[in-house]
């Protein structure tokens, strides 16, 4: 209610500009919706221009007919919204922070878990046993431990995959990033529950295709693995 008052005292005057400075923060998915139509609407009612500032790149890229992209406190990117997506030229833009996003903590997390599980496993007195043998350090790892320590990764990566997708909805849309977790996000503001329900099934097969090849991996891995 707040915001809908404070657009009708913006465009109570008639302005040629008016600027929403992150219209749609800390509000419901529904919301958010009806405020961004409202702006559109008054806007084209009155003929003011408007003007978006916002962190979420797919209001903007939905909204707007031209985008200035602000990195680091400077403007890297000006043009028209299809130009600048379509054909970015700052690693900004391009993807470096969506890739981040969805890669920070995931990798961590199997980083720790590739180093406790080589830790656990070069103890082991096969290990010991090919050293005894001959063999240099590298060819241990390779021959020995790696296979072995790779299980418990594999198996974190494959309960991992299911957050993946779930932060991939959040980044497609936040980045503007054309997709299946965007698609869920534009479905939902319209209301387009047929689209919701395919997209979950099709994330849902994805995940069980996912758990499948982790079982059969485990199988190539260590063939004392029975499926």
């Amino acid at each position: 209610m707040a915001q809908r008052i404070m657009i009708g005292m913006a465009v109570a005057g008639r302005p040629q500009l008016v600027i929403a400075d992150e219209p749609t923060s800390a509000l419901d998915v529904s919301i958010q919706a009806q405020i961004l139509k409202l702006l559109q609407q008054l806007s084209a009612d009155f003929g003011s221009s408007l003007l978006l500032i916002t962190h979420n790149l797919g209001i903007a890229a939905e909204n707007c007919d031209r985008i200035a992209v602000m990195h680091a406190g400077r403007i890297v990117e000006v043009g028209p919204v299809e130009a600048v997506f379509g054909a970015p030229g700052h690693p900004y833009t391009i993807g470096l922070l969506p890739a981040i996003t969805l890669g920070v903590v995931p990798t961590a997390l199997t980083a720790r878990t590739t180093r406790a599980s080589i830790l656990d496993v070069v103890h082991e007195d096969y290990v010991k046993a090919g050293l005894a043998r001959g063999l240099s350090f590298n060819e241990a790892l390779r021959k020995h431990v790696f296979r072995n320590a790779f299980i418990p990764v594999i198996t974190v990566i494959g309960l991992q995959f299911g957050i993946y997708l779930g932060g991939s909805i959040v980044t497609e849309t936040v980045f503007a990033w054309p997709g299946l977790g965007r698609l869920v996000v534009n479905a939902i503001y319209d209301r387009d529950y047929p689209v919701v329900q395919a997209a979950v099934f099709i994330y849902a097969i994805i995940v069980v295709l996912v758990n499948l090849a982790v079982d059969l991996f485990y199988a190539y891995i260590d063939p004392r693995v029975r499926l």
